[in-house]
């Protein structure tokens, strides 16, 4: 290693797309931290759906409040892992250290030279892969961790391009070639190197979709390579609530270990920041979020159709399920806006899984879903007619295309599914 190649300071890669107040949010911590001149905004695109492009640009449109950050922008939607692939080969190889932050992780004062340190003390370690500075607060985690932060990390190209070029030959993978070999690699991992954190992720997900933030962990740790945590906590992760399509509500457990998150009330709070766009969204008359996940009161709204709730939502598992709804009475029709967090579990690449929704007898939205995706969000805006309140709402969803994995061979699990529902959000006005 040459001595000015030792001596580059970490280059800031922030990956975005449909939220504007959070990018804001994580390129004022970098302003505050003197970081602009050093970092790299790529967002994925919107495709001209008419529902992404105006959060889309209204992202990109933040590049004239910070000058001397540079913007790249995907005009197609290319998801997350191709982008986020796209961005790290290109970075890592004109910048040799990199910190990668998702666009709901702010760095706190500090946080870049708390990170910088405790990346050069283990740059010569082959037996770390990358530190990070929001802690799981799980026991022994001080010494080093198998699992690894996925919103807020740092590492170097030559940690990074091996376990880089591995992730996108699995990519490129057909995806029962790519499921097959996830399988078999879960099943022979070494049960002493926990991949994930206790309660991280859920294998029925990570295991009927490629998860890049599983993947990456899950080879790493296979080689006995670690993650390190920062002397403290210097980056914090504010995905939940408003605009999050993660984590809507708020769960206790998403503010305790392994996430530790906090809203972006309390950041804001917590560092003296302003959300205008979080003010002028409670002037909206009306907006209800429901949770269809275990533990929430909103399983009610679940009419026939369904399975039994789980952590992150429920499967439909008939080729007809049902959400019957109760609105007020309003005085004015106005438009309704629905927006869904939906998961697909799609169990041949050759048969994709179809959703129609149907309200009031007519088909208002048709998605298709060509491989296993979760957090996919989908918006319907309903005619007002539809929207005048004080009756039930029933939204009707019919699906094709689901299996059940235990005929397929995938997995034990003899339940046939396709279509899966997390979140709802209306919105009137």
């Amino acid at each position: 290693m040459s001595g000015s190649a030792a001596s580059q300071p970490l280059f800031v890669l922030v990956l975005g797309h449909t939220r504007p107040w959070a990018l804001r949010l994580v390129l004022e911590g970098l302003k505050r931290e003197g970081a602009l001149e050093r970092t790299e905004v790529w967002l994925d695109g919107h495709s001209n759906h008419a529902w992404l492009r105006p959060k889309v640009l209204a992202s990109r449109a933040l590049q004239d409040d910070y000058p001397g950050c540079r913007f790249v922008s995907y005009t197609r939607a290319v998801g997350h892992a191709r982008r986020m692939f796209d961005a790290l080969e290109d970075v890592i190889q004109r910048h040799r250290r990199v910190l990668v932050l998702e666009d709901d992780c702010f760095p706190a004062p500090g946080s870049l030279a708390a990170l910088d340190a405790a990346l050069r003390a283990v740059e010569e370690d082959p037996g770390v892969f990358s530190v990070y500075g929001d802690p799981f607060a799980l026991p022994g985690e001080g010494e080093g961790t198998y699992a690894f932060r996925p919103w807020g990390w740092a590492t170097t190209r030559e940690k990074l391009v091996p376990v880089l070029e591995r992730m996108n030959e699995l990519l490129r993978m057909p995806e029962r070639a790519f499921l097959a070999w996830m399988r078999k690699a879960v099943e022979a991992h070494p049960p002493d190197r926990p991949f994930v954190a206790p309660g991280q992720a859920e294998p029925e997900i990570y295991l009927s979709r490629y998860q890049w933030d599983v993947v990456l962990p899950l080879l790493t740790s296979a080689q006995g390579i670690r993650n390190q945590v920062t002397a403290e906590r210097v980056l914090f992760n504010f995905g939940i609530g408003h605009d999050s399509w993660h984590l809507v509500g708020s769960d206790a457990r998403y503010f305790e270990p392994p996430f530790n998150m906090v809203t972006p009330a309390d950041l804001a709070r917590r560092f003296d920041l302003e959300i205008p766009e979080l003010e002028s969204r409670s002037q909206i008359a009306f907006v209800r979020t429901y949770r269809f996940v275990s533990g929430s009161d909103d399983g009610r709204l679940l009419d026939v159709g369904w399975g039994g709730p789980e952590a992150w939502g429920t499967w439909a598992v008939n080729p007809e399920a049902r959400v019957v709804l109760r609105l007020p009475a309003f005085r004015k029709p106005k438009r309704l806006t629905l927006e869904l967090l939906t998961r697909a579990a799609v169990h041949d690449s050759e048969v994709p899984v179809r959703v129609a929704l149907d309200v009031a007898g007519r088909t208002q939205a048709t998605w298709s879903y060509a491989e296993s995706v979760g957090d996919v969000l989908q918006q319907v805006r309903l005619p007002a007619r539809l929207a005048q309140g004080g009756d039930t709402l029933e939204l009707v969803f019919r699906i094709e295309g689901a299996a059940a994995p235990a005929a397929l061979g995938l997995s034990d699990d003899a339940r046939e599914f396709g279509f899966g529902l997390s979140e709802l959000r209306v919105t009137r006005g």
